[in-house]
This record gives C-alpha cells, structure tokens and sequence, in this order.
C-alpha cells in the first residue's frame, strides 16, 4: 500500500494503541466531527477501510467515533462508496432527533467514557490488525 494510512477519532485512548504505519488525527469533539472530517478527506481522494456506523451504535449511545481511511489512489478519484457511507452516517447525526440526543464524551461520566472508548477501539481492532 503507497502512503500511510490514517486514523480519524475522537477517542483520546486511541493515539497510544495504533500500529506502526498508522497516522492519528486527534479531534477535540464528537463523533460527529469525526465524520465531517472524514468525509473531507474522501473529497480529497482518501478510502474508508471501517463502515462509518460500525457497531450500530446511534448518536446517542457512543461518543466516540474512529475511522480509518486508505491512502488515496494514484488517479486521486472520489471513492463514490466511502462517500455515500459517511453521507448516510452524517445524516443520521444530523436529524433533529440525532441532534438533540447526541452523545458527547464531556457528557458522560469517566467510567462510562472509559467503557465506550474501549468499545470503540476493540470495534475497529481487525480493521486496523488487517492492515499488516
């Protein structure tokens, strides 16, 4: 694979636990902005290698949001399936019951903010083992 890979999350426990070749993009924010940030990248070219709504989680039940995108190809194109999943994924944060109920790290309390960011980091494991 040409270039590095590279990991999008919100989840401050995720930086520590990524492999060798993986870069990270730390976000002060919600899962939400994780997305939008993704989906940004995919304009640019890059690929999602995880579905963005991997573990089905609804905005108001996990935080956290990793995603991890492939370098883009050589022709650069705009990979049309990444960007329908992260557009389907952005319209459902962005319903106004999602927008309402939402779910934001700060909102929760350390032990539970601690138990969805395990759950989101063993979630994307494979995806990540997959890549050696």
């Amino acid at each position: 694979m040409a270039g590095r890979a590279i990991l999008i999350t919100n989840n401050p426990s995720f930086p520590s636990r990524v492999p060798a070749g993986v870069d990270v993009l730390l976000l002060d924010g919600g899962a939400r902005d994780a997305l939008t940030t993704a989906r940004d990248r995919v304009h640019q070219g890059w690929r999602l290698a995880n579905h963005p709504l991997y573990g089905n989680f609804r905005p108001h039940q996990q935080p956290y949001r990793s995603l991890l995108l492939l370098p883009p190809s050589p022709s650069g194109t705009v990979d049309s399936d990444s960007l329908h999943f992260l557009e389907q994924a952005l319209q459902l944060y962005q319903s106004p019951s999602a927008k309402v109920r939402q779910s934001l790290p700060g909102d929760l309390p350390e032990g539970m903010r601690r138990d969805c960011a395990l759950l989101d980091r063993e979630l994307l494991k494979a995806t990540l083992e997959s890549l050696h």
